[in-house]
């Protein structure tokens, strides 16, 4: 939805936006599912299959975090965005387009918006890399806060310049929450150009 008002005219005909749970400068969790997997079947039989099908697509790339949030064992930052001498060269590709994507998308809305997030959660807000003797990353370890909605960082969702809507909720699960359903149904039935 940013894409399109912001890169393909869509600022012309959309008044406001609604983001629910965006991870609008990404999701620490991204890197420990892309090395780990996600446990969708006893003792994990399909996370290798799962991890190499998600190693393809270019939204696994556009998820990374674009702020400091992981580091090496020596403890300095890395830019996982930025450097990807931590992946393998064929997929390298694929992390210079999630750059350009993100540069195109800007960090603010064009148009007024509202982020609604989920709080308080146990969430993952850090990860550190173990790199070979190459520099490719083979294994990661992570640290949790209850500092979102169990996925995005609260840090993550809250857009710079929106109007802010916080719920304890989890992500998966955040558009069935009753605040939220109440919010939504105060800003559809918002007439344009009129704050309620």
């Amino acid at each position: 939805s940013r894409y399109y008002v912001e890169r393909l005219g869509g600022g012309k005909r959309v008044g406001r936006l609604v983001l629910m749970g965006g991870p609008h400068s990404g999701a620490p969790e991204t890197l420990v599912t892309m090395m780990q997997g996600v446990n969708l079947t006893p003792l994990g039989l399909l996370d290798r299959k799962f991890r190499e099908a998600m190693a393809t697509w270019p939204s696994t790339y556009q998820l990374l975090p674009t702020y400091p949030c992981v580091s090496s064992p020596a403890g300095a930052d890395l830019d996982v965005l930025g450097n990807g001498s931590w992946l393998p060269e064929p997929r390298r590709e694929l992390l210079a387009a999630a750059r350009e994507f993100r540069a195109e998308l800007g960090t603010r809305s064009s148009i007024p918006a509202i982020c609604i997030f989920g709080y308080g959660l146990k969430t993952t807000t850090k990860v550190r890399f173990d790199c070979d003797a190459s520099g490719l990353c083979r294994r990661v370890g992570s640290s949790s806060e209850l500092a979102g909605d169990g996925t995005v960082p609260e840090s993550s969702a809250c857009m710079e310049g929106t109007e802010i809507h916080p719920v304890r909720q989890h992500h998966g699960v955040m558009f069935v929450d009753s605040d939220v359903k109440k919010r939504l149904k105060l800003e559809l039935m918002r007439e344009v150009g009129v704050n309620v």
